[in-house]
C-alpha cells in the first residue's frame, strides 16, 4: 500500500502544547506546469487547504515531506530517497540513473503546497512525437493496493540537452499531477492549540420561569481559532447541536419537564477542545387552561380561552362591556357579579363565562282589547341596566313623564314599582327581562296595558334612507253610529331612518300634524331583515294619541337589489272627544294600518312612479259620488284632464285640479274644486314606490275626510 507521511517540525509557543492531530484524506486537484524548452527541469506547483491545520502554530514551521513506496511498472525501474526534502524517481541503464524527478513541500498557513521537478527523462525513440508515463505504469501493483495520486509526464521532442552515445535526453515540455490525495494516517507531530472555547447563555436568564412546554436557548461561543460545534443537554441528557453562526452567535429549542431543568451548553473548537459547560436552570411552570366565554356586547381583558395559567397562582380578568350594553355578572366555576374576577387556577384548569346584556330597553304598552286603547292607557317605556345591578326607567303616559329607579332584578331577572302620583290614581309597573326584550304590565286599578319591550338592534346600516308611508285608520264605526265616526283617506308619513334611530313627520287622516322619533330596536325573529321602532305621538296636549310598533323589512332578492318596505303592528290612534274641532267631534279609538316604502328620488327627467298614464280617485269627504279623472305624471306634478265625459270617466265638471310633486322628498300637496261645496280643498299625500306604485293621501270636506290616490291606468298585473 502506498504510503505518504508528513512530518511538522513546529517551533515552540507558549499558547500550544505537544500533540499529534490526525486528519483526513484530501483531493488536489488537477494542475499543470507551463513548459519550458530551454532548460532540464519543469517545476509543478499545486496546493490545497487542509482544515485540521488549523489550529496549529505554523510561525518558522519546517516540513520534512517524504515520498516511499512507488513502483514504477516497467522495466529496470526503481524508486530512491535521495534526501529528506526531495525524492526521485530514476530508471536505470547499465547500472546508470538516466531520468531524476523530485518533489517538495513547503507549507505556508494552512496551504500545503506540493513542488514537482523534473529533469533527464529519457525517451528511447528520438523519432517520437510524444509519450506518455501513465497512472498504470507510474502506479501499477496489486489490485488491493491504495492508489496515492497519478503522476503523468509527457515528453515532447525538443532540443537536445544532453547525448551519451546514442541516447538523447530531451526537455520535458509539461508535467500534469493529479488525483493525489492525502491519506487518513497522516500525522503532524508539534505543538497543538490546547486553548478552550468560552460561551454564554443569553437567554433564558437563570430562574426564569417558562409557561411553554419548549424553550429557545441562546448565547456566543469565542475561540481563538475558532468554534466548530454548540452541544446542548437538559436534565444531563444530550439535547442536540445548536445552530452557529458565523459571527459566533448560536440557538436552539429544546424541550422541559415539569419543574425545575439545568440547560447545560458546551462549545468545542477545530481541535475538540471542549469549552466548560455552562448552565442556566429555568422552570416549567405547571399550568392549566382558562375556558372563556364571552356574550355579545363586551370584551374581558386578563385572559383568552384556552390560554394556560400558573396552578395555584391569583389571575384576575375584567370585563368591559361596550356601549348599548352592560356587564350582568359571571357564571361557571366561578360566580361574581362586578367586573373584576379574581381566582386562583386549579390544577384542573376553570371555566368562566362573562355575561353581558343590553343595556337599554324601549317599548310601549296597551291594553290586550283594541276597544279599549285610550291616551290614559297606552304609551311609551324605557329601562336602563346600571351599573350598580339597579334598574331604572320611565313612562310617557297621556303625555306626561312618570319616571322610576333604584331596585334591583330579582333572581328571575324580574322587578316591580309602585309609583304614586299625585290626585292621581298609583301606577304598579311589573316587568320581566328576557335577554333581548322586557315583557310586563302598567295598570292603576282600573285598566291593565300589556308592556313590551326590546333592546336595540345591530347591523341596521342597510335600513337607513328615507321612507315614505300612509297611515290608514282600519276601525269600524259601530253599527248605529253615522258613517263618518272614523276617518277615510290615508294619512302621510315620511321617515327618515339612520342607523339608530327613526325620525316621523306625520299628518293623520284628519288633518291634524305630528312628529315622533324612535330607536332602531332589534326584531329578535328574524333580526337581519327586520327592525323595529316604537311609535308614540302624544298631539294637542294629550287630546290625540298615536301609538304602536312601526316595522321596517328588508327583501332580499336574487340577482336584483333588496327592497325596503314599512309595515305596522299593534298601532293605535286615539282622538278624545271635542266640541271645538272641525271633525269628528265625538272622538274615536282606531286600530291603523301604517304601510310603506323606502322613497328613492327619481334621476332625470323620470318621475318618481315610473309611469305617465294614471287615473285621480277621490271618494268619501263629503263628495257626492267616487271621482276618476284620467291624470299624466311628470317629475314635478299630475295633470289632469277633467273636461270631457266617457263610459270609464262619466264626471265632465271640471275640478280645476292642481298637484304638485316635491320629486327629492316624495310628498305631494295640491286642490280642487270639490264639487258639492264648491270651496278649494286641499290635497296632501306621498308618493308610495313600492310594488304598485301610487300617490296616496287624504282632503277634508266639510266635517269628514276624503281619499285621495293616483294610480297606474294600465290594468294592475
Amino acid at each position: 500500500m502506498k504510503k505518504l507521511i508528513l512530518f511538522l517540525c513546529l517551533l515552540a509557543s507558549s499558547a500550544f502544547a505537544a500533540d499529534t492531530v490526525r486528519f483526513t484524506e484530501h483531493l488536489i486537484d488537477t494542475a499543470t506546469s507551463t513548459g519550458i524548452r530551454t532548460t532540464d527541469s519543469v517545476t509543478l506547483n499545486v496546493s490545497l487547504t487542509v482544515p485540521e491545520l488549523q489550529g496549529i502554530n505554523l510561525s518558522n514551521a519546517v516540513i520534512n515531506f517524504k515520498l516511499g513506496s512507488l513502483q514504477l511498472d516497467q522495466p529496470g525501474a526503481e524508486a530512491d530517497i535521495r534526501t529528506a526534502n526531495s525524492y526521485t524517481i530514476y530508471q536505470k541503464e547499465g547500472g546508470h540513473r538516466v531520468n531524476n524527478g523530485f518533489y517538495t513541500v513547503t507549507l505556508i498557513g494552512t496551504h500545503l503546497t506540493i513542488t514537482a521537478s523534473s529533469s533527464n527523462l529519457h525517451s528511447d525513440n528520438p523519432d517520437q512525437d510524444s509519450f506518455i508515463i501513465s497512472e498504470s505504469e507510474l502506479l501499477g501493483g496489486p489490485t488491493n493496493e491504495t492508489k496515492i495520486g497519478v503522476v503523468t509526464y509527457e515528453l515532447k521532442l525538443g532540443d537536445t540537452v544532453a547525448k551519451s552515445g546514442s541516447v538523447a535526453y530531451k526537455a520535458i515540455k509539461r508535467v500534469t499531477l493529479s488525483g493525489l490525495h492525502l491519506l487518513r494516517n497522516y500525522t503532524i507531530n508539534g505543538e497543538v492549540d490546547v486553548a478552550k472555547p468560552t460561551l454564554v447563555i443569553t437567554s433564558p436568564h437563570a430562574a426564569q420561569r417558562v409557561l411553554t412546554d419548549t424553550i429557545t436557548v441562546s448565547g456566543r461561543a469565542t475561540d481563538n481559532f475558532g468554534v466548530q460545534s454548540v452541544q446542548l443537554f437538559v436534565n444531563n441528557q444530550p439535547a442536540g447541536t445548536a445552530i452557529l453562526q458565523s459571527n459566533g452567535t448560536w440557538s436552539r429549542e429544546v424541550t422541559l419537564q415539569p419543574g425545575e431543568n439545568t440547560i447545560a451548553v458546551e462549545a468545542a473548537d477545530l481541535l475538540e477542545n471542549e469549552s466548560t459547560r455552562t448552565i442556566v436552570k429555568v422552570n416549567k411552570i405547571v399550568s392549566a387552561p382558562l375556558h372563556l366565554t364571552v356574550d355579545q356586547g363586551g370584551t374581558v381583558r386578563g385572559g383568552t380561552n384556552t390560554q394556560s395559567f400558573e396552578v395555584s397562582k391569583r389571575t384576575t380578568l375584567v370585563a368591559t362591556a361596550d356601549p348599548g350594553y352592560t356587564f350582568v355578572g359571571w357564571s361557571g366555576d366561578v360566580t361574581a357579579n362586578t367586573p373584576a374576577l379574581s381566582f386562583t387556577m386549579p390544577a384542573n384548569g376553570i371555566s368562566v363565562h362573562a355575561i353581558f346584556r343590553p343595556k337599554d330597553f324601549t317599548g310601549i304598552f296597551t291594553p290586550d282589547s283594541a276597544d279599549t286603547v285610550a291616551g290614559t292607557n297606552s304609551g311609551y317605556f324605557t329601562l336602563t341596566r346600571n351599573v350598580n345591578g339597579t334598574v331604572s326607567g320611565k313612562l310617557i303616559l297621556n303625555g306626561q313623564t312618570i319616571p322610576f329607579s333604584g331596585k334591583h332584578l330579582s333572581e328571575t331577572n324580574s322587578a316591580d314599582f309602585t309609583i304614586t302620583r299625585p290626585g292621581k290614581t298609583t301606577l304598579h309597573v311589573q316587568f320581566t327581562i328576557n335577554d333581548k326584550t322586557v315583557t310586563g304590565s302598567v295598570d292603576d286599578g282600573n285598566f291593565v296595558s300589556r308592556l313590551n319591550a326590546f333592546s336595540a338592534a345591530s347591523s341596521t346600516e342597510a335600513f337607513t334612507g328615507r321612507y315614505t308611508a300612509y297611515i290608514h285608520a282600519t276601525g269600524q264605526p259601530p253599527v248605529t253610529a253615522p258613517t263618518n265616526t272614523i276617518p277615510q283617506g290615508h294619512g302621510t308619513l315620511t321617515i327618515n331612518v339612520t342607523k339608530s334611530s327613526a325620525l316621523f313627520s306625520g299628518a293623520l287622516p284628519e288633518g291634524t300634524t305630528f312628529s315622533a322619533s324612535g330607536p332602531l330596536l332589534v326584531e329578535v325573529d328574524d333580526p337581519g331583515n327586520r327592525v323595529r321602532v316604537p311609535l308614540y305621538a302624544s298631539i294637542q296636549g294629550g287630546r290625540q294619541t298615536v301609538v304602536g310598533w312601526v316595522l321596517f323589512v328588508r327583501q332580499q332578492h336574487e340577482g336584483a337589489p333588496d327592497t325596503f318596505t314599512v309595515d305596522s303592528e299593534n298601532a293605535f290612534w286615539v282622538k278624545n272627544p271635542s266640541t271645538t274641532d272641525k271633525t269628528y267631534k265625538a272622538g274615536f279609538s282606531t286600530p291603523i294600518l301604517i304601510g310603506g316604502s323606502k322613497y328613492t328620488m327619481p334621476s332625470g327627467n323620470n318621475n318618481a312612479l315610473g309611469y305617465s298614464n294614471a287615473v285621480l280617485h277621490l271618494s268619501s269627504g263629503n263628495l257626492a259620488a267616487t271621482i276618476f279623472k284620467p291624470a299624466t305624471v311628470t317629475k314635478t306634478k299630475v295633470t289632469v284632464s277633467d273636461d270631457t265625459a266617457t263610459t270609464e270617466f262619466p264626471t265632465a265638471a271640471s275640478l280645476n285640479t292642481h298637484i304638485n310633486i316635491n320629486p327629492a322628498l316624495g310628498t305631494v300637496t295640491g286642490d280642487f274644486k270639490h264639487p258639492v261645496t264648491h270651496a278649494v280643498t286641499r290635497l296632501n299625500g306621498v308618493v308610495i314606490q313600492g310594488t304598485n306604485p301610487s300617490i296616496i293621501g287624504f282632503f277634508i270636506g266639510t266635517d269628514e275626510s276624503g281619499q285621495f290616490n293616483v294610480f297606474s291606468a294600465a290594468p294592475s298585473q
